[in-house]
């Protein structure tokens, strides 16, 4: 607070104008992490990421077949009967 007024010599106009290019910086700053997804996960998301990974990892030790070749829809398919609460 005081380095800005110190910066703009004590004109309180000055420091506001200071202030709002500041706070606009700031939001291109956090829309630009958002939108390139730095944004870090919340735990509900970082739980629910953790526990699709491991069924996931459930599903590929018992239904597929190293060195096999098929599309990723096919995939999504297997895996989604395999665990019925993703249908």
């Amino acid at each position: 607070q005081f380095f800005l007024l110190q910066l703009a010599e004590g004109d309180s106009g000055v420091c506001g104008q200071l202030a709002g290019v500041s706070l606009i910086g700031g939001g291109f700053f956090e829309i630009g992490r958002i939108a390139s997804g730095e944004k870090r996960m919340t735990r509900d998301e970082l739980d629910r990421a953790l526990q699709l990974k491991e069924e996931f990892e459930e599903f590929a030790e018992k239904r597929l077949e190293p060195g096999g070749n098929c599309h990723r829809s096919d995939v999504v398919k297997a895996f989604r009967r395999f665990h019925a609460k993703y249908r």
